[in-house]
């Protein structure tokens, strides 16, 4: 009888805080998602200004306590995904519009089908699905140079490899 090996996979998270006590709410999130992950490897924690958009008025958002972190987890991305949203929900995350400032917002920024590297050489999957908002890579990641430095700099993830799968523009549906 042939026994299927469990599938694991290397995330690349960002954490964001601009409400209440910032460090409380993101260290409470933490914790309540390490309980599903494994191999954690946390960046510097930045304070970083709210994101300017032409769509919505932020000028009165105060600024985000953010992090990113890499960890493997047996979840897939819409399990993950689906727990993430319970997390930020129960900490406070406001769904009513975007760009709101918010207690809690966490994103899946990449995710590879590996545990047993680090996710500098894994090559990174995307992901997308129509009755989801769950969409990977991050929409947002080539926009926010505060994560790419913290991925490149703290994490020692190349970008260039992040990159190539961005242009490449392949996404499964699931």
């Amino acid at each position: 009888m042939v026994q299927n090996k469990a599938t694991f996979y290397r995330y690349l998270l960002s954490f964001g805080s601009n409400l209440g006590n910032r460090h409380e709410n993101c260290e409470h999130g933490l914790k309540l998602l390490s309980q599903h992950l494994k191999n954690i490897k946390c960046s510097r924690w930045i304070s970083t200004p709210p994101l300017r958009s032409v769509e919505y008025d932020t000028t009165d958002h105060g600024d985000y306590l953010n992090f990113v972190l890499e960890a493997s987890s047996s979840m897939s991305p819409p399990e993950l995904y689906r727990l993430i949203v319970k997390i930020e929900d129960q900490i406070g995350h406001s769904r009513a519009d975007k760009w709101l400032p918010r207690q809690l917002d966490i994103d899946i920024l990449f995710y590879a089908e590996d545990d047993h590297h680090e996710f500098a050489t894994c090559s990174p999957l995307s992901y997308s699905c129509k009755n989801s908002d769950l969409v990977v890579p991050h929409t947002g990641f080539w926009q926010r140079d505060f994560l790419q430095k913290l991925v490149h700099q703290d994490l020692a993830i190349p970008l260039e490899a992040l990159q190539k799968r961005h242009q490449s523009g392949s996404h499964e549906s699931k």
